[in-house]
């Protein structure tokens, strides 16, 4: 197999890319700075989403820099990609007040390996396939002899510790590189379902990722056995629904008259250029087995007790009924449980306080979480506009909720504001900003409607803000 370029993913993904996630370990010899380990990401996120990312983790262990080695967070707009890969041709990178010699050049456009990547090293917190590449040697600064001494005045064992935390890789003594290049493509098969003779598959993708083409095979009980039936398409613009941030959803149903339970059913999403991107396979027993329902029973039952244009008053309307704050919180915190999500009405306990002096630090409406993909949400709710302290205030909740009980673990985070106005474009911003989600009343609509047919399966990712 043809090993792929970081220039090949670059090339297909330059409109979609918004900055560049550049992290770096270095030691101090000679009075100049060494690299230790430059961990560089591409994504789609802003400059201030990765900014926000790297202030979360740093708030777990603290700043990581003594009298010969630190570790540092850089953000960098993706048109300025040029003048990173210009310094590294010359073997260096210059930081605000430093400069960290690499002791060789990179052409970082030309390295190379197999995609996508199966055994990376950094850690995966996204859905995408990606290219993950390395370069050169361990570092000889990992060996000074005073450096283990200094980090451990930090509180840490080695000085892996606090460079797998804030670099978010699994990086140790053994590993042969000091440069990583972590470059995702923004497509995927996000499920695979099959109803009666029909395959249904879901392809999310960014509008910028180019010709995309699916190719679906039916083979016989035996995965080498001839293939009973071959499909291969593109995904028309009338199978595809926008998410935020510039993706899309394409669904596509394809019939498969002759499949039987022994068949195995094998998916492949490819790119023209770049050849496979993603595949899935699975027995249509395992499908059968699962007969999934067309609509919620949940909501279906809910809807007999409480009307579904009542129900929808409360929710965008709350206004419009006896005390609307506590209606549209009960409301809210029904169509999260809807939605998939285990959610509590804090009412009267919605007040944190600090356990020794019992000083208030904010209150939150609602809990929800989603064990499958380990979030909590902090919900607050206002029949009015959000203010800006509104956001302060849960943003400081979540972040004194996850010193007190979570910094050792992987568990995201995610406040949201849930407002009854409509049109609340300068808010959302103001909120993305520190963190924090909010949903106007047209949102809320939009998840109401989901949960009404059935497809709940997105709604977390779309509260935390992945679509």
């Amino acid at each position: 197999m043809k090993d792929t370029k970081v220039s090949d993913i670059v090339d297909c993904m330059k409109d979609a890319y918004k900055s560049i996630d550049l992290r770096i370990a270095a030691g101090k010899e000679n009075d100049n700075w060494h690299n230790g380990l430059t961990v560089i990401r591409f994504s789609y996120l802003s400059v201030k989403d990765i900014q926000n990312r790297f202030k979360e983790l740093e708030s777990r262990i603290g700043e990581v820099k003594i009298n010969g080695f630190f570790i540092s967070h850089h953000v960098i707009p993706f048109e300025n990609f040029d003048e990173l890969q210009s310094q590294l041709q010359q073997g260096t990178i210059k930081l605000e007040n430093d400069e960290v010699d690499f002791g060789r050049s990179i052409d970082l456009l030309s390295l190379q390996d197999r995609f996508p990547t199966l055994h990376p090293y950094t850690i995966k917190s996204e859905e995408w396939p990606f290219l993950e590449v390395f370069n050169g040697d361990h570092s000889k600064i990992f060996g000074r002899e005073n450096l283990e001494k200094e980090i451990r005045t930090l509180g840490f064992a080695n000085v892996y510790d606090p460079i797998n935390v804030l670099l978010e890789i699994g990086f140790g003594g053994g590993v042969t590189f000091d440069v990583v290049v972590h470059a995702p493509f923004y497509g995927v098969i996000q499920n695979v379902d099959f109803e009666g003779q029909t395959a249904k598959i879901k392809v999310k993708f960014h509008e910028r990722a180019g010709d995309l083409i699916l190719h679906v095979l039916l083979r016989g009980k035996n995965h080498y056995e001839t293939i009973k039936a071959k499909h291969s398409f593109g995904i028309e613009k009338s199978e595809i629904r926008g998410l935020n941030k510039g993706f899309k959803l394409g669904e596509k149903e394809v019939e498969l008259p002759n499949a039987t339970v022994n068949d195995f059913l094998f998916v492949n999403l490819a790119h023209k250029e770049l050849g496979e991107i993603c595949d899935f396979s699975k027995s249509v027993e395992d499908f059968v087995k699962r007969k999934k329902p067309s609509v919620t029973p949940m909501f279906s039952t809910f809807s007999r007790f409480c009307n579904e244009e009542e129900f929808k008053k409360h929710l965008v309307q709350p206004h419009k009924v006896n005390k609307p704050q506590k209606i549209f919180e009960r409301a809210i915190s029904w169509l999260l449980s809807l939605s998939g999500l285990c959610s509590i009405k804090l009412d009267e306990y919605e007040k944190l306080r600090e356990k020794e002096t019992a000083v208030e630090r904010g209150s939150v409406d609602i809990l929800a979480d989603y064990k499958i993909k380990d979030q909590l949400f902090l919900v607050n709710c206002t029949i009015g506009v959000p203010k800006v302290e509104d956001i302060d205030r849960l943003n400081s909740i979540r972040r004194w909720l996850y010193e007190e009980l979570f910094e050792d673990t992987k568990l995201r985070i995610t406040p949201i504001i849930f407002s009854a106005e409509r049109e609340l474009k300068q808010m959302k911003e103001k909120g993305d900003s520190s963190g924090v989600r909010i949903f106007d009343s047209e949102d809320i609509e939009n998840i109401l409607t989901n949960v009404k047919n059935g497809r709940t399966d997105f709604i977390a990712d779309m509260l935390e803000g992945e679509l």
